[in-house]
């Protein structure tokens, strides 16, 4: 009995640890995060104004339950995104999973034309799909979406509004 209990805290310790590093250290914005129990990512969601700080969600699933995390960005524009801390937020797995799926369902160009490049201030917006195996889906506009993805903003500008009212979990 003695040895299963130290085994048990030597195992939370290590838990506790990994954790510990996941939310503690800068990491690449396309890094996925690995840590027990957190489910696999099926969504992320990018906002980075110029002046202000920026955020990143993830949606996660997790034996039936979707979850989601938020991180924030600490790199300068103009240098590769980093992020750091990783909490999981308190929003109903039915709005994320709802999210989830109307994201997966629309259809669109992967590329658009040109439709005007000049500007200074505003906001990026990235948003990826992440499937089976190490397939991915990554889209970027600067402020204004091209015209051919707006049925994808909109979904993430109504993400961005209920991920923005989500409050942290108390634990991960």
């Amino acid at each position: 009995m003695g040895n299963r209990k130290a085994r048990e805290f030597v195992k939370k310790q290590e838990l506790d640890a990994a954790w510990l590093q996941v939310t503690n250290q800068p990491r690449s914005a396309l890094t996925n995060v690995i840590a027990p129990g957190i489910g696999r990512r099926c969504i992320q969601l990018i906002l980075s104004p110029s002046f202000e700080t920026g955020r990143a969600w993830e949606i996660r699933e997790f034996r039936g339950e979707w979850r989601l995390f938020g991180s924030e960005i600490i790199s300068d524009v103009g240098r590769p995104m980093e992020l750091i801390g990783y909490s999981r937020l308190s929003i109903a797995s039915a709005i994320l999973e709802s999210f989830t799926n109307r994201l997966l369902s629309i259809s669109l160009p992967i590329a658009t034309r040109v439709e005007g490049m000049d500007g200074a201030d505003g906001v990026i917006y990235q948003l990826a799909t992440f499937g089976d195996f190490f397939s991915e889906a990554r889209f970027q506009w600067w402020s204004y979406p091209p015209s051919a993805w707006r049925p994808l903003a909109d979904i993430a500008a109504e993400m961005i509004k209920a991920f923005q009212a989500a409050r942290p979990l108390a634990s991960n």
